[in-house]
């Protein structure tokens, strides 16, 4: 089960989408979290961690703000395996 997360841009009030989380396993965790791209973990690594964001495509399974993603035991920064093509992409 993956599942696509995204922030609400203030401005446009677009969802921007900044990680998704894909059933891999890893030595730590039985998912796996990672960033889709350079600006979304710029993005990531910037923002409070309290900053609110929104599972786009499915439940949010535990995971509700920017420290959620980055203090899950499955984030890796950026896995372009488990990035679908087209994003990262500037």
């Amino acid at each position: 089960m993956s599942t696509t997360f995204g922030i609400i841009d203030q401005v446009t009030f677009d969802t921007v989408e900044i990680a998704r989380r894909v059933g891999k396993r890893t030595d730590k965790s039985a998912v796996t979290i990672t960033a889709l791209g350079e600006l979304s973990l710029f993005i990531l690594k910037n923002m409070d961690p309290e900053t609110v964001v929104v599972a786009m495509d499915n439940s949010s399974q535990g995971i509700h703000t920017i420290g959620d993603i980055i203090n899950h035991p499955g984030f890796v920064e950026i896995d372009w395996n488990l990035i679908p093509t087209g994003f990262g992409v500037c």
